[in-house]
């Protein structure tokens, strides 16, 4: 196989390399030719620079269109006339997996929409490209262009709630709140509404409550008073609202007498001041138990939780049988029965005896 020869000259302004351009030639460049190339090299430096430039104005006039929406009140609405965006509106968020797909896909949207949505504004801000238009066909465009972008960069896309141009902010949250949720999800290639992962959403938003505020909830009282006295009411508490009140089959699912969920669901009461039976600390301890779950699976012992039928009783250790010790180093439990709670994670009924 054999290639053509090439004459190549490089483009540069102001020092700086900004490329090259080259011909093909069946031989040697002759003089004329190095004359043509470098007497077009400048003059193409030149619209090179200029093109740069006009982009660069672009899109910081489309960074800056978009900042004023996404702003709300007045600003929006005004910025909202010069693309003629009107009637109602919704943001959509894109972002992948990769911090890098929705940089790689800046100008693929915009150049959709300019085919499709012409009046739509869109701009690339930290690693989620948001786009704002008509609410109307907002996700029926965002999903056609889904479909010409490989799943496997990981892209998905969120529209947020419906509003008049002096509203975007909270357009703008939901998107970015869905875009979240299809993350997590690892769902690719997917475009969603609020509606669509609304648990996963509220499950997200609380967790980022709970972090913040966790140490005033309810249930932090019962995990504490727990740790101090080893007396089991986090799983009493948590078994009682699973059961939805009802004592026998809380009892049931937990192993243990049901005077026993009695008098912790009491001791809470009384010593906690967390009232089990009120409507308003019941949704309470029940988001904390779902959202916060960490507070049921990581105990402050070493020894696994798991479920067992002997799950409130006293574990034994028979001779010979081997043992495995928790972080505190006075209690041991059977190796064999694991995955019983040892009284420092989930408490049993009665201290486990040592050997």
């Amino acid at each position: 196989m054999s290639l053509t020869a090439r004459a190549v000259v490089a483009l540069r302004h102001d020092g700086e390399l900004l490329g090259s351009i080259w011909a093909a030639v069946g031989g040697p460049p002759t003089a004329h030719r190095v004359e043509a190339l470098r007497s077009a090299a400048p003059v193409i430096a030149r619209r090179v620079v200029h093109a740069r430039r006009v982009a660069g104005n672009a899109a910081r006039g489309r960074d800056d269109q978009l900042e004023r929406l996404l702003a709300g009140g007045e600003t929006a609405v005004a910025a909202a006339r010069k693309p003629a965006l009107v009637g109602p509106l919704v943001v959509v968020a894109m972002r992948g997996e990769d911090p890098e797909a929705a940089v790689d896909l800046a100008g693929a949207p915009a150049l959709h929409l300019s085919a499709v949505c012409p009046d739509a504004a869109c701009a690339l801000q930290g690693d989620t490209l948001f786009c704002v238009m008509g609410a109307g066909s907002g996700r029926r465009i965002v999903t056609d262009f889904l479909t010409r972008v490989p799943g496997s960069r990981g892209v998905v896309a969120g529209v947020g709630v419906t509003v008049p141009a002096a509203d975007l902010p909270p357009s703008r949250a939901a998107a970015a709140d869905v875009v979240r949720a299809l993350l997590g999800r690892g769902e690719p290639g997917r475009c969603a509404e609020l509606p669509d992962v609304f648990a996963d959403v509220m499950v997200d938003r609380l967790r980022g409550f709970l972090s913040t505020y966790g140490e005033a909830s309810p249930l932090t009282r019962l995990q504490a008073h727990d740790a101090k006295h080893e007396t089991g009411l986090v799983e009493a508490i948590d078994g009682y609202l699973t059961a939805s009140g009802n004592v026998l089959a809380a009892a049931a699912a937990l192993h243990l007498h049901p005077n026993t969920i009695r008098n912790r669901v009491r001791r809470a009461r009384e010593s906690c001041g967390v009232d089990a039976d009120d409507p308003a600390t019941r949704l309470a301890l029940m988001m904390h138990l779902r959202g916060g779950a960490d507070a049921l699976t990581r105990p402050p012992c070493g020894i696994a939780q798991g479920g067992g039928g002997n799950r409130g009783r006293d574990a034994t250790i028979r001779p010979g049988e081997p043992a495995e010790t928790c972080d505190h180093a006075h209690t041991r439990v059977p190796a064999a029965r694991r995955r019983h709670r040892c009284r420092h994670g989930r408490p049993l009924d009665r201290p486990v005896p040592a050997a």
